[in-house]
């Protein structure tokens, strides 16, 4: 499966992993650490080790996705590079 797809697949989750790192950072005190199994969650992390792609990948899908037009979200078929200088969507 494409990293895109997958990265598209894992921002579906983004609500709720961002909802649980909220709650996780609403529930302990700032200054002190009750818990040393509770860790900060990133969610951009979080995402991305969902879906088996750096960090970078999901944020590229989710400009991608929020500046494609309809047509182009149908076709679907876009890849994701590390280095892209070329920002437009196509």
């Amino acid at each position: 499966m494409p990293s895109f797809v997958r990265a598209k697949l894992a921002l579906r989750l983004e609500k709720v992993i961002s909802a649980r790192a909220k709650a996780n950072q609403i529930r302990k005190p700032n200054s002190v650490l009750t818990d040393l199994t509770e860790q900060k969650i990133n969610t951009r992390e979080e995402l991305a080790k969902a879906a088996g792609v750096s960090q970078g990948a999901i944020h590229k899908t989710k400009v991608i996705l929020e500046r494609a037009t309809d047509e182009q979200k149908g076709a679907g078929m876009y890849e994701i590079r590390a280095h892209s200088n070329n920002r437009k969507v196509s």
